[in-house]
């Protein structure tokens, strides 16, 4: 990640300055994008606290204060941008059971008013895999 380092470089200079701060782990170690998200709006608040402590405008006008927010909106579009297709997927899973045999239905309207060996009925089948050629020795699917 982008803020790896500077987030660092915050975290230690923030505790070197007050020991008694309770801040986050390291973003490398933070399981998810929800909790870097939060570790990065954690630091950068602790440090915004310091405003006007020459360490902590230094943050702030560093990496971590100009590509943070940034950082934050991404990861949340992207979040966001996750449960839309989650949602999608999840729409067509259930619109296929229904869809299929709708389909299967028409199949059969096809198969009965031109016949089976229609063009048209051919058509409307999936196409199979064919089966590889047997190896010597191997094993046959």
């Amino acid at each position: 990640m982008a803020l790896d380092e500077p987030f660092r470089t915050a975290r230690s200079t923030a505790l070197a300055f007050d020991p008694t701060l309770v801040l986050p782990e390291p973003l490398e170690v933070q399981p998810t994008d929800t909790d870097r998200v939060t570790a990065i709006e954690t630091i950068i608040d602790v440090v915004d606290d310091h405003i006007g402590a020459p360490w902590a405008d230094e943050i702030l006008a560093g990496e971590l204060g100009t590509k943070g927010p940034n950082v934050v909106r991404e990861i949340n579009e992207a979040i966001a941008a996750n449960k839309n297709v989650s949602a999608a997927r999840q729409a067509r899973a259930e619109a296929y059971g229904p869809t299929y045999e709708r389909f299967l239905r028409f199949k059969r309207v096809v198969r009965d008013a031109l016949g089976p060996s229609s063009p048209q009925y051919r058509r409307i089948h999936g196409r199979t895999a064919e089966k590889p050629e047997p190896t010597e020795g191997g094993p046959t699917t």
